[in-house]
């Protein structure tokens, strides 16, 4: 559903009807502005940067967020763009700081490939706690994870079984989903209990 009020408003006015509604918590009006931006953006990212649907759906939900969040604590109150464009700039500097931290949590990924979720070494209570964790993390990642290292699939095989379009987009989720376990792991554990 399009909001109506929006074509004929200014920003301030644009501002001033999003901050009502997350000020005076009204679901409907949240959730017209969440479907009002959502496609655009969607569409923006798949266009320019290639991804899955699913990819740009995650990167809304979170930009979005985002910018519900800097309205409520106060860190945007005013608008120097439509927006669209502001919801997107956050979906862009997401991107680019997801990219800016890939090697780091590359190595991340190596140490935890290595050192807990191989099956050669003696299971141990640090991979009792990593299956935990990657059953906790939900759709798509635990079957990613529990695909490529439980099961040993391939990117390959596994971009056939979860119906993804090639193995990128399976590498890009897997590292996604290895930084949310990685830092799922430093929220409740020592640095050094997993030698991270």
């Amino acid at each position: 559903m399009k909001i109506k009020f929006f074509k004929s408003a200014g920003k301030k006015e644009e501002l001033k009807y999003i901050q009502s509604a997350l000020l005076s918590n009204d679901s409907k009006k949240i959730m017209e502005l969440y479907d009002n931006y959502r496609e655009p953006f969607i569409a923006f990212f798949i266009s320019r940067f290639s991804v899955e649907r699913n990819e740009a759906i995650d990167l809304y939900k979170e930009s979005f967020s985002d910018f519900c969040e800097n309205i409520i604590v106060g860190k945007l109150s005013e608008l120097t763009c439509a927006l669209q464009t502001y919801l997107i700039k956050i979906g862009l500097n997401k991107t680019l700081n997801q990219s800016r931290n890939q090697d780091k949590y590359e190595k991340s990924v190596d140490l935890l490939e290595l050192k807990i979720l191989s099956k050669d070494v003696e299971y141990n209570e640090q991979q009792e706690i990593v299956y935990r964790l990657v059953l906790e993390l939900g759709e798509p990642c635990n079957e990613v994870l529990t695909l490529f290292f439980y099961e040993e699939k391939s990117l390959k095989e596994i971009a056939v079984i979860m119906n993804y379009k090639n193995e990128d987009v399976v590498k890009t989720r897997k590292s996604r989903c290895i930084k949310t376990l990685t830092e799922n792991i430093l929220k409740d554990y020592n640095k050094e209990d997993f030698e991270l």
